[in-house]
């Protein structure tokens, strides 16, 4: 019986043993805690965050602070879903997509059942055959879907999620559109459905799409918000952001008619439009007669910071800010004198600052002299 006994004891040890050690390699795979199964390693869309489990998502990221300008963005998309860290806790927002991290965004966002579907052998595998099924993406692709992904490719794929099919018109809003292809018109597309403002605007004032250039997991968050709303309520969102492009345009337009009033006189960056009081000798006028033989001549009425300030700029655009800041720091100084004040500081050679405060007008005059003129 006691041989029995020992037996059983020896057979039921080893067996405890290894049920336990099957049970910790099981946490182990939960958690993502082994080194060779963690695929947070691998994942450009790891769920986890710092000290968490799979599937437990911590509102926020180390790498995104208060003040990036894509700091609520990130945080709406996540909030969402839509958007996931990369692991430790960050997000990298200023890492470039890749084709299947886009697409994993946007079927997040039209394809409420992808997180259902099996993961398949690569993280991806999902959000690729859901974007398949949608056609979205063709099946015979012959795109590396983990390269980073141009900005054409993301409004195209936007597009085919939408329903939105390619423009039928002759015209193309994007002056670095040089073919009016499936990809332009589709471009177009998006334009006309305010999902895209491309990038700015070119030396003739044209607008610029930025083809082939690459996006930011910053601006994934953005864009994903876009499309969302798009599909939320489509008048809404377009009337919204309408306005919002009218305002941009008329702000360009405003910025634009006085940098083409820019002339540069013997170095400086004068603006004809907004300097014509503080560097009025200097500004030609219908003739183009300069006023003055000096090489340089502002006027501004003491205590007038505004005026100043364009003598602080105009002095900049050739000596730099230090310069420009130690000589309106010397016509504050004056400001509270009662007479008449003279100060030269020498430049190079025979040229020097000369600076003047008038107390009878009310004046201080900032000038480039010559002792050997």
């Amino acid at each position: 019986m006691r041989k029995k006994l020992l037996h059983s004891v020896k057979v039921v040890v080893p067996m405890m043993t290894l049920i336990m050690l099957l049970g910790q390699m099981n946490l182990s795979l939960a958690t993502g805690s082994m080194g060779t199964i963690n695929m947070t390693k691998y994942s450009p869309e790891a769920t986890s965050t710092n000290n968490t489990t799979w599937g437990v998502v911590q509102q926020g990221f180390n790498d995104v602070k208060r003040g990036d300008w894509f700091y609520e963005s990130v945080l709406k998309a996540q909030k969402a879903g839509y958007v996931k860290g990369i692991g430790n806790g960050n997000y990298e927002p200023q890492t470039k997509i890749s084709h299947t991290e886009y697409l994993a965004v946007l079927t997040r966002i039209v394809d409420t059942n992808v997180e259902t579907q099996d993961i398949g052998m690569n993280w991806y595998d999902k959000y690729i055959r859901s974007a398949k099924n949608r056609k979205i993406l063709d099946d015979s692709s012959k795109i590396d879907m983990l390269a980073p992904a141009k900005r054409q490719d993301m409004i195209i794929y936007t597009c085919k999620a939408l329903g939105l099919t390619p423009s039928t018109s002759a015209t193309i809003i994007f002056s670095d559109l040089k073919v009016n292809d499936e990809t332009a018109k589709y471009l177009q597309t998006a334009y006309d459905n305010y999902l895209t403002d491309g990038i700015g605007y070119d030396n003739d004032g044209k607008v610029k799409f930025g083809l082939d250039q690459e996006s930011s997991r910053a601006e994934l968050a953005t864009m994903a918000l876009r499309i969302q709303d798009y599909r939320n309520n489509k008048d809404s969102f377009i009337q919204e952001r309408k306005i919002e492009r009218a305002k941009a345009e008329a702000e360009y337009k405003e910025k634009h008619a006085q940098e083409v009033q820019n002339i540069v006189v013997n170095g400086f960056t004068i603006n004809k439009a907004v300097d014509k009081y503080v560097a009025q000798c200097m500004i030609p006028d219908e003739n183009g007669k300069v006023y003055t033989n000096l090489e340089l001549e502002l006027t501004a009425a003491v205590g007038n910071q505004e005026a100043l300030a364009k003598v602080q700029r105009i002095i900049a655009s050739k000596y730099g800010d230090a310069t420009a800041k130690m000589l309106i720091d010397i016509c504050n100084r004056k400001i509270d004198r009662d007479h008449c004040i003279e100060e030269s500081i020498p430049i190079e050679g025979t040229r020097y600052w000369f600076v003047t405060s008038y107390s009878d007008d009310t004046s201080c005059q900032i000038c480039i002299m010559d002792s050997s003129k």
